[in-house]
């Protein structure tokens, strides 16, 4: 860093580094007795990674790649009852739903961001 060979954030490998989003979405709605929510999210990870440089492949390198691309959505229902005893008891029964909708996932062997192998 002090010789300007690298930045402060920096790498010796400027291929290294990457992308992650995660964006979403949520609705709730609550009656007297009922109430209902939902969720929608995306998410995204492209990230390039090089811990040990030469050390396994002194061909290729060690650079590799973590893939994972997906949508989650979800929604639950629920409704509130009371009870009368020697004290108020309150119910609360419902159903909550979730579906992980998983595009690509991988982990590979890659070298300046090109795909070798999979791992």
């Amino acid at each position: 860093v002090r010789q300007g060979i690298i930045t402060e954030l920096g790498s010796l490998d400027k291929t290294l580094g990457g992308h992650s989003s995660r964006y979403s979405v949520s609705a709730n709605w609550q009656g007297q007795r009922v109430s209902a929510s939902a969720y929608l999210i995306d998410y995204k990870l492209d990230l390039f990674s090089n811990f040990t440089y030469f050390l396994n492949d002194p061909i290729n390198g060690d650079q590799f790649q973590q893939y994972d691309e997906r949508v989650i959505s979800g929604a639950a229902l629920g409704y509130t009852f009371s009870q009368q005893t020697s004290w108020p008891i309150e119910h609360r029964v419902g159903i909550t739903l979730r579906n992980d909708n998983v595009g690509e996932v991988g982990l590979y062997n890659t070298r300046a961001r090109q795909r070798l192998s999979t791992v």
